[in-house]
């Protein structure tokens, strides 16, 4: 890791009428300081500390807990049956208007556009996306 810094050093120019802001032009007002990274305390102080050993502690690489991931939905009981229902309905054979007026005014699914409208009406309205729906909870 390098820091750059301006300095006065001997040879420069130090006439301060130039304003602290004021663009670097020369190379040679440039240098190239390292930058070490120091611990704030020693193993010893960080032990007291902690309560524990240094190599005792997690490296810090390592994560310190598993990403949990996504976060599961809860099944709903009533719209498992419903696409339980969906699926026989499928195997007969019939189609999603036909689906749609066996469901009538039957429970929807509660994450769509169209959960307060009825069945017939939602399909007349949304077709694609009921359709969509009806495949998807049919499989």
């Amino acid at each position: 890791m390098y820091a750059y810094s301006r300095g006065i050093d001997a040879g420069q120019n130090t006439d301060q009428t130039e304003a602290p802001d004021s663009t670097i032009t020369a190379p040679s007002e440039v240098r190239r300081i390292d930058v070490l990274p120091m611990p704030i305390c020693g193993p010893t102080v960080e032990a007291s500390i902690s309560g524990r050993s240094p190599e005792a502690r997690p490296s810090l690489s390592e994560p310190l807990a598993k990403p949990s991931g996504r976060r599961q939905r809860r099944r709903d009981p009533g719209l498992q049956q419903l696409k339980a229902r969906i699926g026989k309905l499928r195997e007969e054979g019939l189609t999603h208007r036909e689906i749609c007026e066996r469901l009538g005014d039957g429970l929807r699914p509660p994450y769509v556009k169209w959960r307060d409208l009825s069945w017939p009406i939602a399909y007349k309205r949304h077709t694609p996306a009921v359709a969509k729906w009806l495949s998807e909870a049919a499989s």
